[in-house]
């Protein structure tokens, strides 16, 4: 544990010293964006350091596992598992596409998808076809999910998806993850889609997939 502590401590001293040789001592404003950095990068290093040191010895978790489990950086998951990142279990993840209200009516060919589920009907082209996945993308209640299928509009306000994978175990998970802890604090809160791919999760094999996804849709008749 001791390394561990020196080398943030290392880390510290480092970054001091690159602030010092970049910035201007005789510019203020240069002298407050310096300090501004290192104060950002310090409370990030603490919250970092304070995690090594209160996780456990590997040692230690590895004499508890059940057999059949593994150890990963989400926490103990059966052998079979994987962690992934949400971008690599997805062959489809966008942003819809602009439409404006005077398109959109309560009646049309095609359903149009926003943040919130349907908004209305459209005769525009459908930019869809298929099954999806929607997450809300921004306002108050970013990180709904909807479910959609066949030909439709999906607005600019959503994130379509398509999986490798089972697509409903995927929407399940994705439900069950609340999304909404991760938006981007903002007068108008919203989720990023560059940051969600990055974002890791445990994946269990297809047939394990489609099995949950089975008994969790039974539970939602």
């Amino acid at each position: 544990m001791s390394s561990k502590i020196d080398n943030y401590n290392r880390m510290v001293d480092f970054i001091g010293n690159v602030i010092k040789a970049t910035s201007d001592p005789n510019d203020q404003e240069d002298v407050d964006k310096a300090l501004d950095i290192a104060h950002t990068v310090g409370n990030a290093l603490e919250t970092v350091t304070d995690k090594i040191i209160r996780f456990p010895d590997m040692a230690t978790i590895s004499n508890n596992i059940p057999h059949g489990y593994k150890a990963t950086a989400l926490g103990i998951i059966p052998q079979e598992w994987e962690v992934k990142r949400l971008g690599e279990i997805c062959t489809y993840f966008k942003s819809g596409e602009g439409i404006t209200s005077k398109d959109i009516s309560e009646n049309g060919q095609y359903p149009v998808y926003g943040g919130n589920g349907l908004r209305g009907y459209t005769d525009k082209k459908y930019t869809h076809d298929g099954a999806y996945i929607l997450i809300g993308r921004q306002g108050a209640l970013c990180g709904n999910i909807n479910y959609v299928t066949d030909k439709c509009y999906i607005s600019e306000h959503a994130i379509a998806v398509q999986a490798k994978g089972d697509l409903l175990w995927l929407r399940y998970k994705l439900d069950f993850w609340n999304l909404n802890r991760y938006s981007e604090s903002s007068a108008q809160p919203g989720l990023s889609v560059e940051k969600l791919v990055r974002y890791k999760l445990t994946v269990p094999p297809m047939a394990e997939q489609r099995k949950i996804a089975e008994v969790l849709g039974v539970w939602d008749k």
